[in-house]
């Protein structure tokens, strides 16, 4: 990334911005659900009690 700002090659930062935007998607997504199952766990042990 560092040689498309010093070539001005817009297109290789766009790219670049996109791509870490959909890694940190996927990241938080993975930790919503991981969010959710571990409630989900809490939720069924307070239930059988």
């Amino acid at each position: 990334m560092y040689d498309a700002r010093q070539t001005s090659r817009a297109d290789v930062i766009i790219a670049c911005i996109v791509v870490l935007f959909a890694i940190l998607g996927k990241v938080s997504d993975g930790l919503l659900a991981l969010g959710e199952r571990i409630c989900s766990v809490i939720r069924k042990r307070g239930e059988k009690q």
